[in-house]
């Protein structure tokens, strides 16, 4: 007797990885555009009308990240965040991963984390 295997229905065999819905993910594009078209424009040069003195983000102050975090909720168009929930220095930013900055600004914490790994790497270059 050969053993019948019942066929398995290939959309239950595979897990469906979560997404956000279309809305969601429009919304975020929406929201996104201008500060991409900056970056497109300016292609990651250091910005002109930066209010930050330092360039090295190891050594910025408190006040420096609330500056950096104001300009860039202003550049960004991002509106959620709160520089109370970065009270910090930049040596305190270095030892943030990704997931820390979208659990502090769940809207643009990636945008956060990838200028300020770009201003890192900046700095380091520049030391080397």
């Amino acid at each position: 007797m050969a053993c019948v295997f019942p066929r398995l229905d290939p959309t239950l065999a595979y897990p469906v990885p979560l997404r956000p819905s279309v809305f969601q993910h429009a919304r975020f594009i929406d929201k996104m555009q201008p500060g991409v078209a900056r970056i497109k424009q300016e292609k990651h040069e250091v910005y002109h009308d930066e209010p930050l003195s330092e360039a090295d983000p190891r050594r910025w102050s408190r006040e420096d990240v609330c500056r950096w975090l104001q300009w860039m909720s202003e550049a960004f168009n991002l509106g959620s965040v709160r520089p109370d929930r970065f009270q910090m220095n930049g040596k305190a930013l270095c030892l943030m991963t990704m997931d820390m900055f979208l659990y502090r600004v769940p809207e643009g914490g990636n945008i956060l984390y990838q200028d300020f790994q770009r201003r890192l790497r900046n700095a380091v270059a520049l030391q080397n």
